[in-house]
């Protein structure tokens, strides 16, 4: 319910360093948009429009950190 107040607070978070830590690890804030369920993204075309630009050029790197992302690359928009 209160992802619509907290998204556009992480991704401005996000557009100064994108990989902002949290209490446990860089990229922890990242790792927790990503994981955001896939029927917010479906619905809320403009922030995950937003967080894919902030990621095009790191996408190869998730793996690495083994950041899941599959219910934000499952979004209608892709």
């Amino acid at each position: 319910m209160s992802l619509p107040y907290l998204v556009p607070l992480a991704i401005e978070t996000l557009s100064i360093n994108l990989f902002a830590e949290g209490d446990l690890f860089e990229g922890e804030l990242l790792k927790n948009v990503l994981s955001i369920e896939t029927e917010f993204w479906n619905n809320n075309k403009k922030y995950w429009l937003q967080v894919n630009d902030l990621i095009k050029h790191e996408r190869e790197n998730f793996s690495k950190l083994k950041f899941d992302t599959l219910k934000f690359n499952t979004c209608m928009f892709k």
